[in-house]
């Protein structure tokens, strides 16, 4: 709005990736399988936890990831989930963001087709977002900031005062009915 003329208030303020993790605060912890696990740990964490993709991690570096799509092909190729470790089989590296970065870039990188991202803090992986889930907070957050800023805009823009009403009670008089009976 400020970028076309119509609101003259001060400059927006940059919203970065942990500005929208931080309204989400029952994070569950970061679920992953190391190189070294087996499929069959990685397949359980799917189920179990009703998710399609797992980022593999090492030594507290995203090294690759597994997806469900992907340990079907394996499955239908006849490769014994107790046996194989992860390394042999999992995918790429999904993008890693830190959570300082501006949230325009978080946008770009799901736009771009991948599945989901990883957001550093500290140099450390800490959370891992799907697409469809990183937008469902994104949108919460924004809905927070836009009933805030347009609560701000109508007092601050419009000087609304708040209404004051003052209703007094209503006193009502019940007298008992009586019921004739025809005889």
């Amino acid at each position: 709005m400020q970028e076309n003329g119509f609101w003259e208030g001060t400059q927006a303020k940059t919203i970065k990736v942990g500005d929208i993790l931080s309204q989400k605060l029952d994070f569950p912890p970061l679920v992953y399988v190391t190189p070294t696990d087996k499929l069959i740990k990685a397949t359980e964490l799917l189920q179990k936890l009703n998710i399609s993709q797992l980022p593999v991690i090492e030594h507290n570096r995203v090294v690759g990831s597994v997806n469900e799509a992907f340990l079907m092909k394996c499955l239908y190729d006849g490769i014994n989930f107790s046996n194989q470790e992860v390394s042999a089989v999992m995918g790429k590296a999904l993008p890693i963001l830190d959570e300082q970065v501006d949230i325009s870039e978080a946008y770009r990188v799901l736009l771009s087709g991948t599945t989901g991202i990883m957001i550093m803090r500290h140099h450390v992986p800490t959370f891992f977002y799907a697409r469809d889930r990183f937008y469902a907070i994104a949108l919460r957050f924004f809905k927070l900031i836009l009933t805030d800023r347009l609560r701000v805009l109508l007092i601050v823009q419009l000087d609304v005062q708040p209404v004051r009403v003052h209703v007094q009670p209503v006193h009502v008089r019940v007298q008992p009915v009586r019921f004739v009976r025809d005889s």
